[in-house]
């Protein structure tokens, strides 16, 4: 029977580490080597070729997760509208074939122009439904519910006329509208980032700032143990290292005293705070 590797060999073996200058595929890990190049261009101490480098390196990131990201919506919506596009498509492709059939046995001329009006407009319905903009929501041509909605019959009337428009020019088979409405959308996730790291960095700008008040308000509060002073007259030289420790412990004990909330407040023995003569004595 033959033996599995050895041991030596099992913790020597380890899969291959992926290129560091590779650029990731997943949505993850995109994002994960965003947030650390974004990471290192906050460290100060980062030299000009670094910097240079990073700041290069994140507008190639942001670049291609708004790509992946795109993908990533019109893989959503292929997978949501495909059953609705589905059944609209046969049913245009119906419509089609009997305005073709009326077309050919109308009896006058002004029928016939009737007829191919009509045509073209069942046309026009195809190719909205074929060339409808990936990364939009598919808005249908025959709704069920909310047939009445301004603003979708609004929308659905603005890209038929971009799709009229491209048949008549001749370019609708080149994707223009796909892409016009893709760079539409990758600006608008662009912005959206741009505004949320902006976001960021005003609240670690706040942050900072508060931390240095609390920092301001702490140095003030230490600083406040002098407020006690004038009520002690303390033997103790001024200068000695015992009077500052005293001073602690009075200033501490005494703040303790006044925030206390039962029947009685505790009374303080001054020979524990002070090197003079006691009250035994």
């Amino acid at each position: 029977m033959p033996k599995g590797p050895s041991k030596n060999f099992r913790k020597t073996f380890h899969k291959p580490y992926d290129d560091d200058d590779a650029v990731p595929t997943s949505l993850t890990a995109i994002k994960k080597r965003l947030r650390d190049t974004e990471r290192s261009l906050k460290h100060d101490k980062a030299s000009a070729k670094v910097r240079l480098e990073s700041e290069r390196s994140l507008k190639a990131l942001q670049m291609h997760l708004t790509d992946k990201q795109m993908n990533e919506i019109e893989k959503k919506f292929a997978l949501k509208y495909r059953m609705v596009k589905f059944f609209e498509r046969q049913k245009v492709l119906r419509k089609i074939k009997r305005a073709e059939k009326r077309v050919e046995d109308a009896s006058s001329d002004t029928e016939r122009y009737a007829e191919q009006a009509t045509l073209d407009e069942l046309k026009v319905d195809l190719n909205y439904i074929l060339h409808f903009p990936k990364t939009e929501k598919y808005v249908s041509l025959f709704p069920k519910f909310n047939a009445d909605n301004p603003q979708s019959s609004a929308r659905r009337i603005a890209i038929r006329g971009k799709i009229r428009e491209a048949m008549r020019n001749g370019v609708l088979e080149e994707g223009v509208i796909e892409r016009e409405f893709r760079e539409q959308k990758k600006q608008m996730i662009t912005s959206r980032m741009h505004a949320k790291a902006n976001r960021g960095t005003a609240k670690k700008r706040e942050r900072n700032d508060d931390n240095e008040q609390e920092g301001e308000g702490e140095e003030n509060r230490r600083s406040g143990y002098s407020f006690w002073l004038p009520a002690v007259t303390s033997p103790i030289p001024v200068f000695s290292n015992v009077t500052k420790v005293y001073i602690d412990i009075f200033a501490k004990n005494t703040t303790n005293i006044l925030n206390s909330t039962g029947p009685t407040k505790p009374k303080v023995a001054k020979d524990a705070f002070f090197m003079g003569d006691s009250e035994d004595d």
